[in-house]
């Protein structure tokens, strides 16, 4: 009966294991012991029936055989709990490191669209504050259908806490920081909106009052003009 024994150390080896593989791994090696223990169930099945029609037929060494029947029911079943243990647990790391390389996305797309959001130019005339009031409306429409992907990443997080036994700190860890990130993009994006809000009006008016002064510099030489003619043909 090695073959429990070898079990039983390749089942532990996985935990020592976990951080020098890759999760996907130890998953693969795992179900190949799952596999393994499956395969030798009709071994054991066959021995355990064995050992009982011993003991029912009064073998002389019933009292061994019993003994040696009871170690294997408890060594078989016992392979079973850590085996399902450590799948539980490599399934929650897998999904934990899918969920941290989700966040992670987020956090770089986030970050990328943070330098327009914080762009401290406000622009220079009324063409170039409308320039760049249309490349921030654009980053608006681009935050605003993100949302969608940014609630169904936390309600996976919180989901993930809600329903595991592992990992809960660093999920709240990560959920915390992207929701302070996406919370402060948007605000930082409507006070941006704002700002060029009220560039816009200010260079308006410096613009209209530009076109004012050179509609005054164009006819102030006529209104100010000391010719009236010199007779009725000229006054016409």
């Amino acid at each position: 009966m090695g073959y429990s024994t070898q079990s039983d150390f390749q089942i532990l080896a996985l935990a020592s294991d976990a951080h020098a593989s890759g999760v996907k791994k130890l998953q693969k090696k795992l179900a190949l012991i799952e596999t393994d223990i499956s395969v030798h169930k009709d071994q054991i099945d066959a021995l355990l029936s064995q050992a009982s029609q011993f003991i029912d037929e009064g073998h002389f060494d019933a009292e061994g055989i019993r003994k040696k029947k009871e170690a294997l029911v408890e060594r078989y079943e016992r392979l079973s709990v850590p085996a399902n243990d450590q799948r539980e647990r490599l399934e929650a790391s897998c999904e934990l490191q899918q969920f941290l390389r989700d966040v992670d996305d987020e956090i770089a797309w986030i970050k990328e669209r943070e330098s327009i959001a914080t762009l401290p130019n406000r622009g220079m005339n009324l063409a170039g504050v409308q320039n760049l009031q249309k490349k921030h409306n654009a980053l608006m429409a681009e935050l605003s259908t993100h949302d969608p992907r940014i609630k169904a990443v936390r309600e996976k997080g919180e989901g993930m806490i809600a329903g595991s036994k592992h990992h809960a700190e660093d999920i709240e860890s990560k959920l915390s920081e992207l929701a302070h990130l996406w919370n402060q993009i948007k605000e930082t994006a409507e006070s941006r909106k704002q700002v060029l809000e009220d560039s816009y009006e200010a260079q308006k008016y410096f613009s209209d009052a530009l076109a004012a002064e050179l509609w005054m510099k164009d006819i102030e030489p006529v209104v100010g003009s000391s010719d009236y003619g010199k007779d009725e043909d000229m006054a016409e």
